[in-house]
């Protein structure tokens, strides 16, 4: 006999039943979840990571870029690597480069870890320090943020004024010890940049002459030109032209021994022919580029002189004036262990005592009441005739190391192509 189950207990099976269907549909939603949540944890630690990974690549890349311009900058700094006008203080390059004029070679002045120089990004901005003979101590900060370490290390079978190496380290944060020494070992993210980089010479061929015209050079009585450097050239004037004067020759000091005629060189005709390339036959460039040098200081027009002033003051080594230029009396550019290199297009007149350690060159030169003390210490170019507006009794010396300074230092660092390395 069938019997049919009641009522109640069919609808009890059944939501039995519901319960079950439910429980395992809350149980696959919950490793749904579970493992949306694993891959949300995953790819926040991914990001983090590749956050921390950008930050130390972009620190690394940024220190290399900043070496880079603060060689080129020509601006006196002090220990925070700030613009100063105090004249105790030098330039990055003076800083951290020095050159051996025998060999040519240019060599970095850093510590034996070849550590010079570091930045770190805290919540104030960024907070660099450039110590002279020890490495970078910047601490440690919890608030700091990117960081980056330079060294800098010779190349040595590139010489003389060959490439040098250039690595940035740079960290997400300033407490690991990979950038800096006495920082804690950190899991956070380091990058390492290397790069070469070579100078670009403003005086890629120094004059061998004191005085250097294209044009006729008349030498008026009571100006001196002198070449006595032992072992060189001889060579006072080199011109295209004549030369003569009243001058002629008591004016030209020479080595002991050495003629007077042999002091001068007419007639030349590599300068004769093409009067206009005379800057680039020994700058190794053209004039609009040597002004557009990240290092020169450029001036338009014909009120220059406070200008020109307060940036060889400030430390530039390399000065253009477009227009004519007047320097005060007892004017001093310069010195044999900073020489500077003054390009003017235009004239050039100069007053009294003036003194210029390095390499002048203008359109035409004049000299008002010039002392007995007063000189050009180096090379003189200049573009047109000579030296009928010179007066006085100054002198136009020729030094060989002066010159020599100039080849090596006096220029623009530039990445060396194919040479960038990143790890």
């Amino acid at each position: 006999m069938n019997r049919q189950m009641p009522l109640h207990r069919r609808l009890q099976q059944r939501g039995a039943a519901t319960l079950v269907v439910v429980m395992v549909l809350f149980f696959l939603m919950l490793l749904v979840s579970a493992y949306a949540g694993r891959t949300l944890i995953f790819e926040q630690r991914t990001s983090a990571n590749q956050y921390r990974a950008a930050q130390a690549y972009e620190a690394a890349a940024g220190g290399l870029e900043w070496a880079l311009a603060m060689l080129n900058s020509g601006q006196r700094i002090n220990e925070a690597c700030e613009p100063t006008t105090n004249p105790l203080d030098n330039t990055f390059r003076d800083r951290y480069l020095s050159m051996e004029l025998d060999t040519g070679k240019v060599n970095p002045t850093t510590p034996s870890s070849g550590l010079f120089a570091a930045c770190v990004h805290g919540a104030e901005g960024w907070r660099c320090q450039c110590p002279i003979g020890s490495s970078p101590t910047l601490g440690t900060n919890t608030d700091a943020g990117a960081t980056f370490m330079l060294e800098m290390r010779p190349l040595s079978a590139f010489a003389p004024a060959g490439p040098i190496a250039i690595t940035s380290w740079g960290c997400s944060t300033s407490n690991d010890s990979r950038c800096f020494p006495g920082g804690a070992i950190s899991s956070d993210a380091t990058a390492t940049h290397t790069m070469r980089v070579a100078l670009v010479s403003a005086l890629q061929q120094p004059p061998t002459a004191a005085l250097t015209s294209p044009g006729e050079v008349v030498v008026p009585a009571g100006m001196t030109v002198v070449n006595q450097v032992p072992g060189g050239s001889a060579v006072a004037i080199r011109s295209g032209a004549d030369i003569s004067g009243p001058g002629i020759p008591s004016a030209l000091a020479l080595p002991a021994g050495v003629p007077a005629d042999d002091g001068l060189v007419r007639g030349d005709s590599q300068i004769a022919l093409r009067p206009v390339r005379l800057f680039m036959l020994h700058a190794g460039i053209a004039q609009n580029v040597f002004r557009e040098l990240p290092s020169t200081a450029a001036c338009y027009g014909n009120s220059c002189e406070d200008t020109l002033l307060n940036a060889a003051v400030n430390g530039r080594r390399l000065l253009y004036v477009f227009g004519n230029l007047t320097l005060p009396p007892n004017t001093s550019l310069g010195s044999p262990e900073r020489p500077v290199m003054l390009v003017v297009d235009g004239k050039l007149t100069l007053q009294g005592l003036t003194n210029i350690t390095g390499l002048v060159y203008a359109e035409q030169l004049d000299w008002v009441n010039g002392a007995s003390a007063a000189f050009v210490r180096g090379g003189t170019l200049v573009r047109g005739s000579c030296c009928l507006g010179i007066s006085g009794s100054p002198s136009l010396i020729y030094d060989r190391d002066v010159l020599r300074r100039l080849q090596l230092g006096a220029g623009a660092y530039a990445r060396v192509p194919g040479s960038w390395q990143d790890k």
